[in-house]
């Protein structure tokens, strides 16, 4: 899709998703009572979806990038087959495979964390080996997958712009965790149990006592994780992470306007779910589109920055300055043996 098109889609996505933005600091409540359906199959589906979808996405991106640069390192740069050091390949792969075992450690803690699909598990115990053991089975083998897809490909420019892209996922999940462990604000399906002084408050106050009466009712920092969404973030960066297939695979790119209508298209239920299942309120999910959309329009400005950043135009800029520099001292000399 041409720059100037993803970037009016940008625009009109982001004035909706404003609207409804204000409409939710006024409404969140009687929109939340409306939708709530406790458990809903169809809701528990898309909030899987949504989260599979993000962290799947990041790992197998891992393996593209992680073969690119072993391509890069054996061949050479240039690709004329200039061996690189074994020991930077056992480095790339040591740093990739630990970037991929976290990662799924993360996103295994989200499926089965009671905001997703923790009423399936009532025996976990939230251990670190059960995120662990869960991220293996969900999105490990997408590591190797994406290493096989790549195939022998290496581009400069991909490479780049993989890093920008995973760069801005990773800041966007830790931005999201930031902000739900400072606002807060307690999920709608908590604020049902009837918890005195657990109740709903609008996105723009706290709540009083948080830290108290997490302790005080055994409660969980994801049970007061309400705003912002983060499936609602990571459904609108999908459209920076298929402009990210679309530029690593060739045959992908004849299709990305179609995929990008689809990604549209799924991130409505997957908004949604969220709201049908009460672990975010209205303003909690179009703010976290919002946030998203921000995203992916970093992500392409960023990508074109370090597209035509090189190393070779780094050195010239260098080279003028210490030229420009010794040219400033001889004239400076002349002038002063001259009054001289």
């Amino acid at each position: 899709m041409e720059k100037s098109k993803r970037t009016r889609l940008y625009i009109c996505l982001a004035v909706f998703f404003a609207a409804a933005f204000v409409a939710g600091t006024f409404w969140d409540l009687p929109v939340a009572r409306a939708l709530y359906s406790e458990n809903n199959r169809v809701a528990v589906i898309f909030s899987v979806l949504g989260l599979y979808l993000f962290f799947g996405s990041y790992v197998f991106l891992l393996g593209v990038l992680c073969r690119q640069l072993l391509v890069a390192n054996s061949k050479g740069e240039n690709g004329k087959g200039a061996n690189g050091k074994r020991w930077i390949r056992w480095l790339i792969l040591l740093l990739f495979v630990y970037l991929t075992l976290s990662t799924s450690a993360l996103g295994g803690g989200g499926f089965i964390s009671d905001s997703v699909c923790g009423f399936l598990f009532p025996e976990k115990t939230g251990s670190l080996w059960e995120y662990l053991l869960a991220g293996l089975i969900l999105f490990v083998p997408l590591f190797p997958l994406g290493m096989l897809a790549n195939k022998d490909r290496y581009d400069k420019t991909v490479v780049r712009r993989l890093i920008v892209l995973l760069a801005f996922m990773c800041f966007a999940f830790f931005l999201s965790s930031f902000v739900k462990s400072t606002v807060m604000r307690p999920r709608y399906r908590i604020t049902l149990l009837g918890y005195e002084g657990v109740e709903f408050v609008p996105w723009y106050s706290l709540l009083k006592n948080s830290k108290f009466l997490m302790s005080f009712y055994d409660l969980v920092s994801d049970d007061l994780g309400s705003f912002f969404s983060g499936h609602a973030m990571n459904a609108m960066l999908n459209l920076a992470i298929i402009s990210a297939f679309a530029g690593a695979f060739p045959k992908v790119k004849e299709k990305e306007k179609s995929l990008i209508i689809l990604a549209i298209a799924i991130s409505v239920p997957i908004m949604l779910s969220r709201m049908v299942l009460g672990d975010h309120y209205l303003s909690d999910v179009a703010f976290g589109a919002l946030a998203g959309l921000k995203m992916c329009y970093s992500v392409e400005k960023v990508g074109d920055k370090a597209e035509s950043f090189s190393l070779h135009s780094v050195k010239k800029k260098i080279i003028g300055c210490k030229l420009h520099r010794e040219k400033s001292r001889s004239s400076l000399n002349t002038g002063l043996f001259t009054d001289w």
